[in-house]
């Protein structure tokens, strides 16, 4: 459906009504003046008059009928002898109203076919006069028609324009939000899997011989299952309260038991805090014990049960975080850390190569105006190394 057509059902709102016939009875009260007719009274050119104000009213929804209308009016009435220049102003508004419904090169034929109607009237009718009279005309006519149709024509490219960067907008905040869901649930459930195919693994390995670590293992399991849910379940939810916000209350209080929960499964963490432990932007925690979380999380998936250390750094103007692991030394009973496929979870440093968590981590970092740089230990093993600026938030 065309804007014309959605104007014809529609019809025009009371704000445009009232302008249309504030700006129609100015034209008639123009063309009156300007024609020296105020105090005399002829019927032909008082009903052409009457016509083109009445038929500015309708502009907005019939304005190409509205076009021809004032149009051949405006050359009538300056054919029959009153070619006052102020009659051009029906057949210019008129021509901006057409102007802003169809493409600029109609919008152009419509005018130059306007002008070709309305000016030979005027020549004709001046042709007695002074050069400078009867040439006058043709600038004046051709500025009236052609003016309203440039000026709509940028109108409606710059509103085309506002509306295709505002259409750009939104499809990168909702990039960005799903980028965001799909950090959050990565690193919710991501961690827990990881733990649960470890202790899957140590359960069913030892389910016959001994039934009591089998035990352990599965109570492991329902506890970082039930864990996994409600971190899960906090998520969504502050996406269904307020889409967007990136608040899951993940701060650095509940380190202790993520770092409980790798212990349980055989992973040696050595946890420790430099500097003068203070108050951090909620943004700054979520990101850091995203980060803490899915490094320790490719640990256990790369790497296995082995050494790892979480080291905290307060500086003033930055939060520095050091996540490192020991290179597996092959030692370990293969058989305590098969997955339930019967396969070891070891098998290296934590690469990352395999996935999105590294490159979920740079984004977290990235988002904060910070940097995280990941790769091998030239001592053996994997280490990941964030810096969180503490300002970027309040800038």
């Amino acid at each position: 459906m065309t804007t014309e057509q959605r104007s014809r059902i529609t019809g025009p709102g009371l704000p445009d009504l009232a302008v249309d016939g504030l700006l129609a009875l100015l034209v008639g009260a123009v063309v009156m003046v300007s024609s020296g007719r105020l105090e005399t009274f002829a019927p032909f050119p008082d009903v052409l008059l009457l016509c083109s104000v009445a038929a500015l009213l309708v502009r907005r929804m019939w304005p190409r009928m509205v076009l021809a209308l004032v149009t051949a009016a405006a050359a009538a009435y300056a054919g029959i002898g009153y070619p006052t220049l102020a009659i051009i102003a029906a057949p210019s508004l008129a021509m901006y109203a057409v102007a802003q419904r169809v493409s600029w090169l109609r919008a152009l034929a419509a005018g130059g076919l306007s002008f070709l109607v309305v000016l030979p009237p005027f020549l004709l009718r001046s042709v007695h006069q002074r050069g400078l009279q009867v040439w006058g005309a043709v600038p004046i006519v051709g500025t009236a028609l052609l003016l309203p149709t440039v000026l709509a024509v940028a109108i409606r490219m710059r509103r085309a324009s506002v509306a295709r960067a505002g259409a750009e907008a939104v499809r990168g905040r909702v990039e960005d939000e799903r980028l965001q869901i799909a950090r959050e649930v990565h690193d919710a459930i991501g961690h827990a899997l990881a733990v649960i195919y470890m202790q899957a693994g140590v359960a069913l390995h030892v389910s016959e011989r001994r039934p009591e670590q089998a035990k352990q293992a599965l109570e492991a399991v329902n506890q970082v299952s039930a864990e996994a849910l409600v971190e899960l379940d906090t998520t969504f939810g502050v996406f269904r309260e307020e889409f967007g916000a990136d608040r899951v209350d993940l701060s650095f209080d509940r380190l202790d038991g993520l770092l409980a929960a790798v212990r349980r499964v055989g992973l040696d963490v050595e946890f420790a805090v430099a500097g003068a432990r203070r108050s951090l932007p909620a943004e700054v925690e979520l990101a850091a014990y995203r980060i803490i979380q899915e490094s320790l999380t490719n640990v256990l998936h790369h790497a296995g049960p082995v050494r790892a250390t979480v080291e905290v750094r307060y500086e003033p103007a930055e939060l520095v975080l050091s996540i490192a692991n020991d290179e597996p030394d092959g030692s370990a009973d293969a058989g305590e850390v098969a997955g339930p496929d019967g396969k070891g979870a070891t098998g290296g440093s934590v690469s990352g190569n395999g996935g999105h968590g590294i490159a979920g981590m740079r984004e977290r970092a990235a988002a904060l105006g910070g940097t995280l740089a990941a790769g091998p230990r030239a001592a053996g093993g994997f280490q990941v190394m964030a810096r969180l600026p503490l300002v970027k938030i309040c800038a």
